[in-house]
């Protein structure tokens, strides 16, 4: 059975293809009263199916003249993409030591292939330092848990600037 969010899905990805760049702008507002539905509708399809694991990037402002930009991801920043979740859920499940230390070595490669700024690498790379958790009653899942969060989302947005 074709839900709702079948149709919204395809109806964006039909815009996809026919974008001449690799993103679609549009209004949530426009978006939501096409389909007769509310704007949290839209808001779960977005998050659900327009996944960096699946080659997409959302972008939204709100606001009277905001809007939603969905991006395509360029393979290689998807390959990045696979490769870092790799990373970062190896070093959640594992001690602090070691598996940082190739998650560092991660942002360094993204760096030296000019897929992110030396400032970028520094600004992530901070947050990866044992000393910031001093006084937080942590355990150590917990605690890579926050990291590879943290990291996450920055490599998101850091990359989804890149992707533009």
């Amino acid at each position: 059975m074709i839900t709702l969010s079948d149709y919204i899905e395809d109806y964006l990805k039909k815009l996809l293809a026919v974008a001449p760049g690799q993103y679609v702008e549009i209004q949530r507002s426009e978006l939501a009263e096409k389909f007769q539905c509310v704007p949290s509708q839209i808001n779960y399809v977005l998050s659900t199916r327009f996944t960096p694991e699946r080659g997409y990037l959302v972008q939204s402002r709100r606001g009277g003249r905001g809007y939603i930009k969905v991006m395509r991801i360029d393979p290689l920043y998807q390959k990045i993409w696979e490769e870092l979740q790799k990373q970062l859920y190896s070093a959640a499940e594992k001690e602090y030591g070691c598996e940082m230390v190739k998650l560092r070595d991660f942002l360094m490669r993204l760096y030296e292939e000019r897929l992110i700024s030396r400032r970028e690498a520094e600004i992530i790379g901070s947050v990866m330092r044992e000393d910031i958790f001093n006084g937080l009653k942590i355990g150590s899942k917990e605690k890579n848990e926050l990291i590879k969060r943290l990291v996450s989302n920055m490599l998101k947005a850091v990359l989804q600037e890149g992707s533009m």
